[in-house]
């Protein structure tokens, strides 16, 4: 069961807001400043909408930013420093965000300043946080550039929160990214490819060109480094594999998402993006789906493909059972809409009763409402229903329509830091 988050309530996030750009205003030397005084002034009438716990956790959160423009000197571990530290942490697994914090806000004088940023940045981003979790892995990665992680911890969170500036920080790694580490790379580049989707075709050509030249060589110093940054190897492979797809060339992102596959043979998110890449072309991709469900993949994805298949291949049974599976998981309205409608084109085709077909697409109906095909379908159903006599002639989804789809929609996710 995943932990409740911090509260997303207008008031709230402008308190948060509003005490960390005074955070910034300090930094900058502007605490006495007009604009600070402003801020405090829109502060005042949220704050006091806040709950007790809510007041309690902001003030503590005042308190560890004011500890990263004026560090308290560090102290030597002690046992009772080493118990609020790990209670912190059994805190923090448990979803227990506001005391991991205190508890280690008790400890922290006697931790390092990095390790301890790097923990409340992952506390608040977990949380649900991301403006706040960025300004803590920033301080993690300022006080130790050696650990590439806080500063792929930094682009994540900052990304969720200020995409521009996330895409500005990336592009100057990508620049000089022969004196980056390779975990930094990546991620530089994952976030400069999502740039690419909103341009025209022209412009992210050159870019998605630029990013292979980069990355290549970063994979293949990976695979041939056999050290322990597999999920950075996994993630370079993925990217390259997106970019050379997205150029057109099939037999490119083929190759890079079987060398993936060859190094990770169990990894689900690169299975399901070669099944994707080949369905409707190559058989294999139905074996790869499969082999994703045997390991218990999150993704809706193999569920759907499989779900299509079985409708267009006329095992109407499975393709119900496939289609109600992929509706119990975290899909979009698009995705489901269409699972609804596969439902009800098997069950009528099965013979199910009228009141249960028109359920499913008045399902599909809801969820996607401007879509064509599920209207010209139900449509067809409607007309159908009123006498019941002529066989249906569906408005069915083409393979070559479903890939790509999928293939615009979903993004293997790998994780880059632990």
């Amino acid at each position: 069961m995943p932990h409740a988050k911090f509260s997303s309530e207008k008031y709230y996030r402008d308190v948060v807001h509003g005490l960390l750009r005074l955070h910034e205003l300090e930094v900058e030397g502007k605490s006495d400043s007009v604009e600070a005084d402003e801020v405090r002034d829109q502060m005042e009438y949220p704050w006091h909408l806040l709950s007790d716990q809510e007041k309690e956790r902001i003030t503590g959160l005042s308190v560890d930013l004011y500890s990263i423009t004026n560090p308290p000197k560090l102290k030597p571990p002690t046992s009772q420093s080493q118990n609020k530290l790990f209670e912190a942490f059994i805190a923090h697994q448990y979803g227990q965000w506001d005391k991991s914090l205190e508890l280690l806000r008790m400890g922290g004088e006697h931790v390092d300043a990095a390790i301890c940023a790097y923990v409340r940045g992952s506390v608040w981003m977990e949380a649900g946080d991301d403006a706040t979790a960025s300004v803590f892995f920033k301080q993690a990665a300022d006080l130790d550039s050696d650990n590439p992680n806080y500063t792929v911890m930094f682009l994540q969170s900052l990304r969720t929160e200020s995409s521009e500036k996330a895409l500005q920080i990336a592009m100057n790694f990508l620049a000089n990214h022969d004196d980056v580490p390779p975990e930094v790379v990546v991620k530089a580049a994952e976030i400069r490819y999502a740039s690419t989707l909103k341009m025209q075709e022209v412009e992210s050509r050159i870019v998605l060109e630029e990013l292979l030249q980069i990355l290549q060589p970063v994979a293949l110093a990976l695979e041939s480094d056999d050290s322990t940054l597999d999920s950075i190897f996994l993630m370079a492979l993925s990217l390259i594999a997106t970019c050379q797809d997205h150029l057109g060339n099939v037999a490119e992102a083929l190759k890079a998402y079987n060398r993936g596959i060859a190094a990770s043979p169990h990894n689900d998110a690169l299975l399901v993006a070669r099944g994707i890449l080949l369905y409707g072309t190559d058989a294999g991709s139905i074996l790869d789906f499969e082999e994703a469900i045997k390991l218990r993949t999150p993704l809706v994805w193999p569920y759907f493909y499989l779900a299509h298949n079985l409708l267009i291949s006329n095992r109407l049974e499975d393709c119900i059972r496939m289609s109600e599976l992929a509706l119990t998981m975290s899909a979009s309205d698009l995705v489901r809409a269409s699972l609804f409608e596969w439902i009800a084109i098997a069950k009528c085709e099965l013979g199910f009763p009228v009141a249960q077909i028109r359920q499913a697409f008045e399902e599909a109906m809801l969820l996607a409402p401007d879509n064509e095909r599920i209207r010209s379908n139900f449509s067809t159903f409607d007309s159908w229903s009123a006498t019941q006599k002529k066989a249906i002639v569906w408005e069915k989804v083409t393979e070559e329509t479903i890939q790509a789809f999928g293939h615009s929609e979903f993004k293997p996710v790998l994780a880059l830091a632990a």
